[in-house]
């Protein structure tokens, strides 16, 4: 385990220093993400102008539910985003073969090919949107109340990573380019607002078999309404769907054929 850490963290010093010689490219990818961040907090102002609210939530309850979904997706997108890239990249085009053949793990080299540094728009605005509506919400800020927000920030990136890594390791049965990802990663945008606002069915769906709710809404109704349950029911679902990844990926590599044959 130490040494993937190690791992880890030299090859995100690696990616930190190749920055430097890229520097126009990033400050303008991460104004990018900076601009639309916060244009998507803009257009949620302009639905609560009038004073209205989403079911029984406020506007300053679902900006903090906003923030967190930012934050929580910035985390995968800046660590973690390659894994977008098995389908194409590594069953698709073959790319796989090379990795296979070393002696660390196939998906942790995957997730060390490539960090998103440039995209950490959402994880900047994430973070300075928790401060800010946290203080307008009923949370309260204490070591413990940090200790909880850190925990659960790192199990929501981790099932965005777990449920596209799900996305991509279908490929390996469906030889698409693509997999499943593009027919489903649509039902993210849902969280973005309480979920229980929708159906029942949705909401099913959203919690237990594409558990998009755990990347927002359960964690944050642990700060805003006292949920302490949801803190385990979040760690429960981060450790089951790895446990479904692991297994898919296994019998996916017994399944994969060189591109070369």
């Amino acid at each position: 385990m130490l040494k993937y850490i190690k791992l880890f963290l030299t090859y995100f010093k690696l990616h930190i220093k190749s920055m430097v010689f890229y520097r126009g490219d990033f400050f303008f990818s991460l104004f990018s993400d900076v601009v639309w961040s916060v244009a998507g907090l803009l257009i949620m102002l302009g639905i609560f102008g009038n004073g209205s609210s989403i079911g029984s939530y406020t506007y300053n309850e679902v900006a903090f539910m906003y923030a967190y979904s930012l934050t929580s997706l910035g985390i995968y997108y800046v660590f973690f985003r390659n894994v977008a890239n098995i389908s194409e990249k590594y069953i698709y085009e073959g790319n796989l073969d090379r990795l296979i053949i070393r002696p660390i793990n196939t998906f942790f080299q995957i997730v060390l090919e490539k960090f998103s540094i440039d995209k950490s728009g959402d994880l900047v605005v994430g973070i300075i949107l928790l401060v800010v509506y946290g203080n307008k919400t009923s949370v309260l800020w204490d070591v413990k109340t940090l200790f909880v927000l850190i925990i659960l920030l790192l199990c929501s990136s981790l099932i965005y990573l777990e449920i596209n890594s799900i996305y991509a390791v279908s490929s390996f049965w469906l030889e698409d380019r693509y997999g499943l990802s593009g027919c489903l990663d649509s039902f993210r945008i849902f969280v973005k607002y309480p979920i229980d606002i929708y159906n029942q069915a949705l909401r099913f769906i959203l919690t237990f078999f594409l558990p998009y709710a755990f990347t927002a809404f359960y964690p944050v109704m642990v700060f805003l309404k006292g949920k302490n349950e949801y803190i385990v029911l979040t760690v429960l679902i981060t450790i089951t769907f790895a446990m479904i990844l692991y297994v898919l990926w296994k019998k996916g590599i017994r399944r994969y054929s060189s591109i070369g044959n």
